[in-house]
């Protein structure tokens, strides 16, 4: 068994009481079913625990200053096509992606008056269901 105060690693940890982030030196422990990380406050000396087999539920991630700070950091470069802001910073990139859009958005449109005018040759409604059918083979097709 090795000695749990030699064993000791470097983790971020938020105290409620000082309102503070720190990086402290921690104890690793652990039982059966779950392991965390413990340390102590470096202003009040409150017993810190960073939960290690179920960060969800860990508070760090929620109460952090530092945490929050470096997510607003990244923010810009996580923002995704339809979220706010993303045509404020990726103009060039919002633009391409209407054009695509309407290039689309206008295949697709042909797509259909060219089946209507291929179905209107067809006077008999088996004759039509059939064409539809086949329609419906190669549109399902294309979409794999």
């Amino acid at each position: 068994m090795t000695n749990q105060l030699l064993n000791r690693n470097l983790v971020s940890f938020y105290c409620n009481n000082c309102d503070l982030d720190q990086n402290l030196h921690a104890i690793k422990q652990e039982n059966r079913w779950v392991s965390w990380y413990v340390a102590f406050c470096f202003e009040c000396g409150k017993e810190l625990i960073r939960k290690i087999s179920d960060p969800g539920s860990d508070p760090y991630y929620g109460k952090s200053i530092k945490l929050k700070k470096e997510r607003e950091v990244y923010k810009r470069d996580l923002i995704q096509p339809g979220e706010s802001g993303f045509k404020i910073y990726y103009k060039k990139q919002s633009d391409d992606l209407e054009k695509e859009a309407e290039t689309r958005e206008k295949k697709s449109l042909e797509d259909k008056k060219g089946k209507d005018k291929i179905l209107k040759e067809y006077k008999n409604r088996s004759e039509k269901h059939i064409v539809k059918k086949i329609f419906d083979i190669e549109e399902n097709n294309s979409m794999l």
